[in-house]
């Protein structure tokens, strides 16, 4: 055996293990750093989002518990809803990891995004989401019902000046945010942050 030879390659060897370790450290504190981020904003968007349903038609009308029902059943599109007017490049920072689960939502963002909603627009179809008689009790359904009928009219009438089929490609984008996505968004966004908290237990919190 050729021992100078043995002496020679362990060292390169080591020093390209040691580089290894520090890329890797790096790499791991770099994902942290993503993932913290990631998580602060799901907070934030979350939090924004129940807020502005509380003092929107119809929950305004309704007492806490009824609020809590609907939004129980419906954060996740006023979650996507929101995120697609969030400020920050939210689309770049969740569609650099190749998760399917972070791609889904890039893409539904993305989607709401290019639906390029005014304000009028926005907010009644915040309205629309939140418009959901077959979850309140009896004596809140005819309310909710009326309020539905009267936001799709006029998101119909607003809409129509745009164009004759833009109506109907606002829904669809809307419905495409399924109950399965509300999964992707608590792994997402807000695990392990939150880690075995119920999502209807954080939305009872926040008024």
């Amino acid at each position: 055996m050729n021992v100078a030879a043995v002496q020679e390659e362990r060292g390169p060897r080591k020093i390209k293990t040691q580089k290894h370790l520090e890329n890797e450290n790096i790499i791991s504190k770099n994902w942290n750093t993503r993932n913290d981020h990631i998580f602060e904003i799901g907070a934030q968007i979350f939090l924004t989002s129940l807020r502005q349903c509380r003092m929107t038609e119809p929950l305004i009308v309704l007492p806490m518990n009824e609020q809590n029902k609907i939004l129980n059943k419906t954060w996740h599109q006023i979650f996507v809803l929101m995120a697609a007017f969030w400020p920050s490049n939210l689309i770049n920072i969740i569609n650099c990891s190749g998760l399917s689960e972070e791609n889904l939502l890039a893409t539904l963002i993305t989607n709401h995004r290019a639906m390029k909603l005014d304000s009028v627009e926005y907010n009644l179809i915040l309205t629309l989401i939140l418009c959901r008689p077959d979850l309140c009790n009896q004596e809140f359904k005819n309310e909710l019902a009326t309020l539905d009928i009267n936001a799709k009219c006029a998101l119909m009438k607003h809409v129509s000046m745009k164009s004759l089929t833009r109506y109907y490609g606002i829904i669809t984008c809307i419905l495409s945010v399924t109950e399965n996505v509300s999964k992707c968004i608590k792994n997402v966004f807000f695990d392990p942050s939150i880690r075995d908290v119920p999502i209807n237990h954080l939305i009872s919190v926040i008024t």
